[in-house]
């Protein structure tokens, strides 16, 4: 069932994955750029399976969080944030007592640090967390992501009022200046740390779980190490995964959560936010 929460502006909407029996802890996935929550439905239930609770969302603009028309929507990364601290807020209302733990997707990790409540949850999950500077990619993959910051994010943003990444092939659309800050970001040698006040990554001091991916197109070693280092006074545990360490031919950005890969990554996840 979808659930909205109020804000002064907008609703989110979100969805809560309640357990039989409590183990006392609760989880907010914060999803990653252009992907719905009821992608993380799986993997929210076999936490839930665990004991958890586990709320996931939509951000402002986005799937069942997004107006009918996104065209020229004011909301930006800043109002993402603010996304993810409402929801906190929501869950810590709801939970007074449980321990709180996040697991970030992406663009999620990346805008964690920039959550002004942020300190209120005792362990932060990272998977395929990365900065988005162009030159973090190497070969033909960095000319990919220059044209992509450069050159396709904002004609196509600045013409149709939103990025309209699905008849791109590529994800759900954004809003425009979401786009548009994700674009300037991506052009800028410290990535996020060029524009936006950091010091709220530097205040949280938590056990942090980083799981990068070494096929990962759209988070490569180099750029997830790079996020991992802005969280500076986090208890880092970072896997860097291969699929030939599983016999699997590729895992990439998103597969992680797709449930045939529970036998090797789901596990880690709950072992870590168990503890």
């Amino acid at each position: 069932m979808n659930l909205y929460l109020n804000t002064p502006n907008y609703q989110l909407a979100y969805s809560v994955f309640s357990p039989n029996q409590s183990n006392g802890k609760v989880v907010l996935i914060n999803p990653a750029m252009g992907v719905p929550q009821r992608f993380y439905a799986d993997f929210a239930q076999y936490l839930a399976d665990l004991g958890f609770y586990v709320y996931t969302f939509d951000y402002y603009g986005m799937c069942l969080s997004a107006p009918n028309s996104l065209k020229n929507l004011g909301t930006n990364l800043q109002t993402w944030a603010e996304d993810i601290a409402a929801m906190l807020d929501l869950v810590k209302t709801q939970h007074a007592e449980k321990e709180l733990i996040a697991v970030c997707h992406s663009v999620g990790g990346q805008l964690f640090g920039q959550v002004r409540n942020n300190q209120l949850v005792s362990k932060l999950v990272l998977v395929a967390c990365q900065g988005g500077y162009w030159k973090f990619w190497s070969g033909v993959d960095r000319l990919k992501v220059w044209i992509f910051w450069h050159l396709l994010i904002p004609p196509f943003s600045h013409a149709t009022g939103y990025f309209p990444a699905k008849k791109l092939g590529l994800f759900e659309n954004l809003p425009k200046k979401v786009a548009l800050q994700w674009a300037q970001w991506g052009r800028s040698r410290n990535y996020f740390a060029d524009h936006v006040d950091t010091q709220g990554y530097q205040n949280l001091n938590v056990p942090l779980l980083s799981m990068s991916f070494s096929d990962d197109f759209f988070a490569p070693p180099r750029a997830a190490q790079w996020l991992n280092s802005q969280y500076k006074n986090c208890q880092l545990t970072h896997h860097a995964y291969t699929p030939q360490q599983f016999d699997l031919k590729k895992i990439g950005h998103f597969d992680m959560f797709k449930t045939k890969f529970k036998p090797y990554f789901w596990q880690p996840i709950a072992d870590f936010i168990s503890g």
